[in-house]
């Protein structure tokens, strides 16, 4: 993660992939055993744990251009972006509202911003604590490599 950080292509390393799966989501497949319902599985869980609706935020899921052949009339969005509220509140069972919501990314009520900026935030974030552990590793590894020689130049 620091890695990517510090070289500054955190775009085309985790944005440009994520755009190419959200392409693929089918919200009316029920095929377990389908590449299709991996993703739809994949982006509903990824979205359920960070918190987060699409790529760049909830519009995403209404643009033009990809059929995600959604499975209610009316729904805009997939389930994982209607898992909770801001307030706390499991709506994962009565969903439908939220799904239907005309809402933006600056949404009060539900989690409509961006994976992508989830995700570069927590990058960004623990990059210190990141390089910190890489560098202690280092310096351990030639403490380690020190040590053998001195061990080598021991042995009669």
């Amino acid at each position: 993660g620091a890695v990517l950080g510090y070289s500054g292509d955190l775009e085309k390393t985790i944005k440009d992939p994520l755009k190419s799966a959200l392409s693929k989501y089918k919200d009316d497949v029920t095929d377990n055993t389908t590449p299709e319902f991996a993703y739809k599985a994949a982006w509903n869980e990824v979205q359920k744990e960070l918190k987060c609706c699409g790529v760049d935020g909830v519009k995403d899921w209404t643009v033009s251009g990809p059929d995600f052949h959604w499975d209610t009339a009316g729904v805009n969005k997939p389930e994982g972006c209607c898992m909770a509220k801001r307030d706390g509140t499991d709506i994962s069972k009565d969903n439908l509202a939220c799904r239907k919501s005309g809402d933006g990314a600056d949404s009060q009520v539900y989690y409509f911003n961006g994976c992508y900026t989830i995700i570069k935030d927590e990058i960004e974030e623990n990059q210190n604590l990141v390089v910190g552990v890489a560098i202690g590793v280092v310096a351990v590894m030639f403490l380690n490599m020190m040590f053998s020689f001195a061990m080598c130049t021991m042995v009669k």
